[in-house]
């Protein structure tokens, strides 16, 4: 299974309540960038959960455009502070094949990457708004089953499209 982690992207800070922050411009474009460079590096994606956050569900929404008979599938496990075993359970029922796109916040991303690769929620990655990193899992998705492919920022990511 490969596991695309975004981040959503740049959101504004004036609104009632973190859940409720929408996405800037800024944000928009950097995520319909992502969206065409996820669409010509995987041509195909499986499953898109996304945070219920406001700014991830825009997110999520921007990126499905790119791909064909996806439903955003509303996620609990992607919030800011999840515990990543919980995504983990969730998602078993993905096939071995599947790519699966994951819309989600900090500290959350890191900590999750880092339980998937280093084993420990402890490792250090960086992941900046709008940004997305690939992790490839063996068959039994647990603490350290992971490979880091790849990590791209959102300029990164402009420059592929």
């Amino acid at each position: 299974m490969i596991l695309y982690f975004i981040r959503h992207g740049e959101a504004g800070t004036a609104a009632p309540s973190d859940f409720e922050r929408t996405l800037t411009n800024k944000g928009e474009h950097d995520l319909q960038h992502a969206g065409r460079a996820l669409k010509s590096m995987m041509k195909r994606a499986h499953h898109l959960f996304a945070s219920p956050y406001v700014r991830a569900q825009q997110s999520a929404s921007i990126l499905n455009g790119y791909f064909e008979n996806l439903k955003i599938e509303s996620c609990d496990h992607l919030t800011p502070g999840a515990d990543p075993r919980n995504l983990f359970a969730e998602l078993q029922h993905c096939t071995n094949d599947s790519n699966v796109l994951l819309v989600s916040h900090e500290p959350f991303i890191s900590s999750c990457i880092s339980t998937l690769t280093f084993g420990s929620a402890e490792g250090r990655i960086a992941i900046r708004p709008a940004s997305v990193a690939c992790v490839s899992v063996g068959p039994i998705l647990e603490r350290g089953s992971g490979r880091l492919e790849w990590l791209m920022s959102a300029d990164q990511l402009a420059r592929l499209t």
